[in-house]
């Protein structure tokens, strides 16, 4: 698969996890998937739903294209780390200050359970959260 359209499926299941999924994200990331030759029922049957698809029909839709692709789907703990290995770049790239990404990611940390992100330096991240993603 495109590592474009991979981590778009990534963040999906993450947002999916967290309660943060976005029905038109979901449409769209499904007709692209289409587009670059993954098929599956649900995967179609998504990408034809509209834009403004409600919230819990997506959320169907999206369990169920994860299964047909044989994607596991994460856990909010799994969430964490992936949201704040994004806020990590941002900080190591220096788009966003250091006191900021440290607090956003122990807000993430506080917020699904991860302790591990309470205490540790945003250079570090990235490998951490390599090591708890590794089945996406």
């Amino acid at each position: 698969m495109d590592p474009v359209l991979r981590e778009r499926l990534l963040r999906l299941n993450a947002d999916l996890a967290t309660g943060d999924l976005k029905p038109d994200v979901a449409v769209f990331l499904a007709c692209d998937l289409l587009v670059a030759g993954l098929d599956t029922p649900a995967l179609a049957e998504l990408a034809g739903e509209p834009a403004d698809l409600a919230k819990p029909k997506a959320e169907s839709l999206v369990i169920q294209v994860l299964a047909e692709l044989g994607v596991e789907r994460m856990t909010a703990r799994h969430a964490a780390w992936l949201l704040a290995r994004d806020v990590a770049h941002e900080v190591i790239s220096g788009r966003l200050r250091r006191e900021i990404g440290v607090n956003r990611m122990y807000v993430l940390g506080l917020w699904h359970g991860v302790t591990e992100l309470k205490f540790v330096e945003p250079e570090d991240v990235p490998g951490l959260a390599a090591a708890h993603l590794t089945a996406w």
